[in-house]
């Protein structure tokens, strides 16, 4: 894992803080908010699977 890596998914988890402090302030779920959490969620799971390094290419393309 790179420092990058570790920065990328610090700042999704700060946006992520944002939209949702948006949706308790204005106490309700708009279409765009609600798209934008749902995003944010896939992005990082997305991320977070490829950040992991193995030695083997081979497991690395077909091990999940």
């Amino acid at each position: 894992m790179q420092n990058a890596d570790i920065g990328t998914v610090a700042v999704m988890g700060i946006i992520y803080y944002n939209v949702l402090a948006t949706v308790f302030k204005a106490k309700k779920i708009t279409g765009l908010l609600g798209v934008l959490l749902i995003d944010l969620i896939a992005l990082a799971g997305l991320y977070v699977a490829g950040m992991f390094f193995t030695p083997n290419i081979t497991y690395d393309q077909f091990g999940w």
